[in-house]
């Protein structure tokens, strides 16, 4: 028995599923193998190991040098320790790019995001205003429902335009920065 459903999910949940997993695999197969290994390293950079592994690393060197010293050999770098102050400076600077190239991918799939839910609450947005529209027009038309005029309803099912809205609220943010600035003053 098929009554539009599969384990337990309506089609129409799987199939929306199934679309947002399929933009993201096409946002993977866009992706160069660089980015990929981007990916993966800003991936890695973020586990609690890879924290592990720069103390350690860090513990180590410190510990290697002051068991030189100890031992009256010439250490490869004497506290306070220049040259590892240097090395983590050049591998913080290095994490930073890869953490920001890895940002700029990711935000590439947040716009691509954006626009498909701006889209869609267009799209919605204007179903709603037709079945307003609708049940309107069926209430005209139903000789057993009083007909009367709903002002609400009329505005309701007229579909806002996507540029006046895109205005409106572009005023509306200069008009809180302007606010905001006089606060600051």
């Amino acid at each position: 028995m098929n009554d539009g459903q599969n384990d337990g999910l309506a089609v129409h949940i799987r199939d929306t599923a199934q679309a947002i997993a399929e933009l993201h695999a096409a946002h993977r197969a866009d992706s160069t193998r660089a980015e990929r290994v981007l990916q993966k390293t800003v991936y890695f950079v973020s586990t609690p190991v890879f924290l592990v592994v720069v103390t350690l690393a860090v513990g180590v060197w410190i510990g290697a040098n002051l068991a030189l010293t100890s031992m009256q050999r010439s250490p490869f770098d004497l506290p306070p320790f220049p040259l590892l102050q240097d090395l983590l400076s050049l591998f913080g600077v290095y994490l930073a790019l890869v953490i920001l190239a890895g940002q700029r991918r990711a935000s590439e799939l947040d716009e691509l995001r954006a626009q498909l839910t701006l889209e869609h609450t267009i799209l919605t947005e204007h179903k709603a205003a037709k079945m307003i529209e609708l049940l309107e027009e069926l209430r005209r038309d139903d000789p057993a429902i009083a007909n009367r005029t709903d002002q609400e309803a009329r505005a309701l099912a007229t579909p806002s335009d996507p540029k006046a809205v895109a205005a409106a609220l572009v005023e509306s943010q200069a008009e809180m920065a302007q606010k905001d600035d006089a606060r600051q003053e």
